[in-house]
């Protein structure tokens, strides 16, 4: 009999908790909205990261990109507090055009596969192996006289940006520690065309991944940019097998 009480006790303890949580969430998430500052600043985050990609396909055309997809727990709309971090991915166009990739699954460890470049011209201008296995997002700080990665090809394009606006970065190996402004200004970081009060002051290569840091709107934020293969053979990488 005391162990039915227990148990009942038990459940209802669990049920108030659980009940306060998804209060306390939905009153947090109310007042957050309540601001009406999320799709405009996703607007511009947006926005920044398209004028950055042109910047880099303009230095390298291997990596433009007309499809950039949101991801992450803003879009999910699992953010529970006000957006400060923006997850994009970047599709790379020549790689996302039907019959250029190909899924290679064989010695490839449990949950990966490997990627096979089918398309000789392709092949050719991108980081493979003899097997034209496709190696280009991969960090491997010692390999050269390989083509340029995704992420510093950014870094350079945002370099030549600075050099533009005559402000000078200061850099640490692959990361941009900071924007120094010389001239009076109410400037805080890079500023980009059209888009206002959208500053950068800091960047960084994780890769594969690049790491903005930006200003929006009075808002610090990070944004996250993975570059990505739109694979067109479902059935093949569906295959359980």
């Amino acid at each position: 009999m005391s162990e039915h009480i227990e148990n009942d006790d038990c459940e209802r303890t669990k049920s108030r908790l659980s009940k306060l949580i998804d209060d306390t969430v939905s009153i947090v998430q109310s007042r957050v909205r309540d601001v009406v500052i999320d799709d405009e600043i996703e607007r511009k985050v947006k926005a920044v990261v398209q004028q950055l990609l042109e910047y880099t396909a303009e230095k390298d055309p291997r990596f433009r990109s007309s499809e950039i997809l949101s991801v992450g727990s803003y879009k999910e709309n699992t953010k529970i507090l006000e957006p400060d971090e923006f997850d994009f991915l970047v599709v790379m166009d020549e790689l996302s055009k039907p019959g250029v990739i190909s899924i290679v699954k064989d010695d490839a460890l449990p949950c990966y596969t490997y990627l096979e470049v089918q398309d000789e011209a392709v092949a050719y201008n991108w980081w493979c192996d003899e097997n034209k296995i496709l190696h280009q997002f991969q960090y491997l700080p010692n390999v050269t006289d390989v083509p340029e990665s995704f992420c510093t090809t950014m870094l350079s394009a945002i370099s030549e940006v600075a050099k533009c606006q005559n402000v000078k970065l200061s850099m640490d190996n692959t990361t941009i520690l900071a924007v120094e402004i010389e001239e009076k200004t109410d400037r805080i970081g890079l500023t980009f065309k059209s888009i206002e009060d959208s500053f950068l002051h800091q960047a960084a290569v994780r890769s594969p991944n690049f790491i903005l840091s930006l200003v929006v709107n009075g808002h610090h934020l990070t944004v996250d940019i993975c570059p990505a293969i739109r694979y067109s053979n479902v059935n093949e990488r569906c295959n359980s097998d």
